[in-house]
């Protein structure tokens, strides 16, 4: 038969915590073989990005979370409803990575994405506010309006307020 979802789910664990440990090699294998098992979890994909990082392999780092993107299923935590979009913890990780890697606009494109696909998924907020005040120099009133737009989304998922948003506001 074919593998449960739960061994999947076991196998990330550990090759997180190998991550953690900086044992990529064996960090890597575990997340393979978790990929096997379920190639639609995105954690798989953002796991295999990060080792790829840390050995400063970029092409390939942005290629498992692209990959990501297009394999990868997820559904709202408080509803089970599938997102509007690609994942948006890998959009939001590709993002963050674009805009390490210097593609500003690109960063842009892939945060709003984030949104886009699931609107209440206030960590992309937090990187679009951060990359649009602190990168492109705009506004705190920009920034302002986008945590309130995230704060409306959360109501409307019926999830409470995020203090994630409060505290990196004041950062």
């Amino acid at each position: 038969g074919s593998a449960l979802k739960i061994n999947a789910d076991v196998l990330t664990y550990h090759a997180r915590r190998e991550l953690r440990y900086n044992n990529l090699e064996e960090s890597r294998n575990l997340y393979k073989k978790a990929l096997e098992i379920d190639p639609r979890d995105g954690r798989t994909y953002l796991g295999l990005s990060r080792i790829a990082q840390k050995r400063k392999d970029y092409r390939l780092a942005r290629k498992w979370l692209q990959d990501g993107i297009k394999e990868s299923v997820s559904v709202h935590p408080t509803t089970g409803q599938p997102d509007w979009g690609g994942n948006p913890y890998i959009l939001q990780a590709l993002g963050c990575f674009e805009e390490k890697m210097g593609y500003l606009g690109k960063a842009e494109q892939y945060l709003i994405k984030a949104i886009r696909s699931r609107p209440s998924h206030a960590p992309a907020y937090v990187a679009l506010v951060q990359l649009r005040t602190r990168k492109f120099r705009q506004t705190a009133q920009v920034g302002r309006r986008l945590f309130m737009k995230c704060e409306e989304e959360l109501k409307k998922a019926g999830m409470e307020p995020n203090a994630f948003v409060y505290t990196s506001w004041a950062a």
